[in-house]
């Protein structure tokens, strides 16, 4: 074999570069031949929307508590026991209907005798004005017996005068004289007495007027009271303040009551809870930078998980002219009608606080907009093509973002594969299901 290898080296050479250069030549014409045919292109697919245009509500949203539009719990206001009650819970009760019967003998009785003493007050006031009248009717007669005593004293002066002369002509004796200047004297003293009587009489006129005016106010200050007494009789009966529904019942028949209890416990619960729910509201805490927005009379969506597929329509009727300093948040209450008492004191409710109404809104999906720094922008696709748009956006409503500028409405915005895109490059756009 070495000895063969040895006389045909050179040809077993060139028969092996023979070999080499084939493969070689070959390989390059397959080069030459795959260099020749066209590569062909990766296809890039993009699944695109068109705008949403409608009418869009700006809104606030927040959460809050259905309040009643008024609550009351019931408290005794004298104390005794509870005879019985006029409510229970859950009914409903009219304005002015007995909610609690509370037994207390000791306030009819005070009634009673209060009673008794306005009776006889009033029998004093009566004794009173009698000897008042008796005492008119007493100084009329000293009246008279004055003039009586005056013509009286007049007549027997006259008659003095008229003797003095006679006895001066010494036409009568000096005892007549004398006795007609005694009956003069005697008649001027009777006269000064009718004066005092009558004087008297009028004294005790006024004094029997000061008797009735005693007795006139003992007949005020019984009556005053037996009001007193009727009204705690009264209170015993404690009636619906306004109508509404019994939300809480705390006492029982049989269980005493204290007037005191309510004002000196903080502690204290009532007999009964009242709430008026014809009306609820909500109670919104309104962060500083949004209080321009509000004003009486802003409307609100009021949504509760009971009713999923129902929106009510809050109203704001006031508004806290100051800020929480520790919020720093404005107090905003929202009435609502609630005629079928749907809404119960105590739902979780989502509020929705309508500031502004943009009508023919565009919205595109919110993946769809991208951030070049702080520029939002969007590709849109036109026969095949990319375009980049720029443009500026509004508000939010669930997944959708108001486009205000750089759309018209009607472009395919790419909302998948915006990430494999730039623009002019072509792809197939796809409508997204």
């Amino acid at each position: 074999m070495t000895a063969f290898f040895r006389r045909h080296r050179v040809f077993v050479v060139l028969l092996a570069l023979g070999a080499l250069v084939t493969t070689l030549v070959g390989y390059r014409i397959r080069k030459q031949q795959a260099a020749a045919v066209p590569r062909r292109q990766l296809e890039i697919v993009v699944a695109v929307m068109k705008p949403i245009r409608k009418d869009l509500d700006v809104k606030l949203a927040y959460t809050a508590d259905v309040l009643p539009n008024q609550q009351v719990a019931i408290f005794s206001k004298v104390s005794g026991y509870i005879k019985r009650l006029g409510a229970d819970l859950g009914d409903f009760v009219r304005e002015g209907q007995l909610l609690v019967e509370v037994e207390a003998p000791e306030l009819a009785a005070a009634v009673e005798q209060a009673r008794a003493a306005v009776a006889t007050a009033a029998a004093n006031l009566k004794v009173a004005e009698s000897n008042l009248e008796s005492a008119k009717a007493n100084a009329v007669n000293q009246e008279a017996n004055l003039v009586k005593a005056r013509t009286v004293a007049t007549n027997d002066a006259r008659n003095a005068a008229r003797l003095t002369d006679l006895h001066g002509r010494g036409l009568i004796a000096a005892m007549d004289l004398d006795n007609a200047k005694t009956n003069a004297e005697s008649s001027q003293a009777s006269l000064a007495a009718a004066e005092a009587q009558l004087a008297a009489a009028r004294s005790q006129i006024d004094t029997q007027r000061s008797q009735v005016a005693l007795a006139q106010s003992n007949v005020d200050g019984a009556r005053a009271f037996l009001k007193i007494a009727q009204t705690n009789l009264d209170n015993a009966r404690i009636l619906a303040p306004f109508a509404g529904y019994i939300s809480a019942r705390n006492l029982y028949p049989g269980a005493a009551v204290n007037s005191q209890q309510a004002g000196t416990s903080t502690q204290a619960v009532g007999i009964l809870v009242l709430q008026d729910i014809a009306t609820v509201k909500v109670q919104l805490e309104v962060q500083e930078r949004h209080i321009t927005l509000i004003r009486l009379g802003s409307v609100a969506r009021v949504l509760v998980d009971a009713y999923p597929e129902r929106m009510f329509e809050a109203r704001a009727t006031r508004i806290v002219h100051a800020l929480d300093p520790r919020t720093r948040t404005l107090g905003v209450e929202m009435m609502i009608t609630n005629p079928d008492a749907l809404l119960k004191p105590g739902m979780y409710a989502r509020v929705e606080l309508v500031i502004a109404h943009h009508p023919g809104a565009i919205l595109v999906q919110g993946e769809a907009i991208s951030n070049e720094g702080d520029t939002p922008v969007v590709f849109v696709v036109n026969d095949g093509v990319v375009g980049k748009r720029t443009i500026a956006t509004g508000v939010g409503e669930g997944t959708l973002v108001e486009v205000t500028k750089g759309l018209g409405g009607d472009e395919l915005v790419i909302v998948e594969g915006k990430e494999l895109v730039r623009d002019g490059q072509r792809v197939r756009a796809e409508a997204r299901k």
